[in-house]
């Protein structure tokens, strides 16, 4: 069978930054997505310049860890880069960053989910699949569907997930699906 596959998935693990993420673009060449969780021995913001480099418009999410897992390692290693890469021709990326969550962690939220939805790259394929779907739902069947999910990364050590999270609900309701995990080591990629 030829064609477009329907979800391409890449996923790399080593103590060098470059091989997890060979590794992971051989799964899965130019990524709409890429994810990154670096051990906190590495400097963020080089790890993040070396994937930038190699995955080009993909949009990049991720942290520092205490401790990485992938599906290419038995058991959780520590001062390894864990990469996962993602592309599909039903996927629509954005990336949302929100700021001062200890601050005002609901209006932190409004703003990540208000920022990560305006960045959505255009895909016509998504678009026309979701709008397909749409055309052929009655009312009640619409309120039930979720065209999109929310993943979410927030700091722990700030400890308002929960307002944060009502704040995401708050901008985009509640037939959106969140899902994600607590950040506990400073987030930064």
């Amino acid at each position: 069978m030829t064609g477009r596959k329907i979800l391409e998935v890449g996923v790399g693990q080593s103590s060098n930054p470059d091989e997890a993420l060979e590794e992971a673009l051989k799964g899965c060449k130019n990524p709409d997505l890429t994810l990154v969780f670096a051990s906190s021995e590495f400097n963020p913001h080089e790890v993040y310049s070396e994937i930038r480099e190699k995955v080009g418009n993909s949009n990049i999410i991720g942290g520092t860890t205490a401790g990485e897992f992938s599906s290419v390692v038995e058991k959780p290693k520590r001062g390894t880069v864990a990469v996962m890469t993602l592309k599909s021709p039903y996927l629509k990326v954005g990336v949302g960053v929100g700021e001062g969550l200890s601050k005002d962690p609901v209006e932190c939220g409004k703003n990540a989910i208000c920022k990560s939805y305006a960045s959505l790259k255009d895909n016509p394929t998504a678009s026309a699949v979701i709008s397909i779907a749409f055309m052929k739902k009655r009312s009640l069947d619409l309120l039930k569907m979720k065209p999109f999910v929310n993943l979410i990364i927030p700091d722990g050590l700030a400890g308002v997930e929960e307002e944060f999270i009502k704040g995401i609900i708050s901008a985009c309701g509640c037939n959106s699906c969140i899902v994600g995990r607590i950040h506990w080591r400073r987030l930064e990629m």
